[in-house]
């Protein structure tokens, strides 16, 4: 799987930060797709599922 897209959801900003500084541009958008349909399944979650979920939401924003 994805190296970035783990990081992501397990909410471990600290290494997506450190996996995002060294890709190229064209790599970051590469990632783009996987990284909005993320953001579309976490908005399918119910609401408990979503304030569980905090730390993924920090991720994928930074990211």
């Amino acid at each position: 799987m994805n190296t970035l897209l783990d990081a992501v959801r397990t909410g471990r900003c600290t290494l997506v930060t450190h996996l995002i500084t060294r890709l190229t541009d064209a790599e970051r958008r590469a990632h783009l797709p996987e990284l909005t349909a993320l953001r579309a399944e976490i908005r399918t979650w119910d609401w408990s599922r979503r304030w569980d979920a905090e730390p993924t939401l920090r991720a994928l924003h930074l990211a």
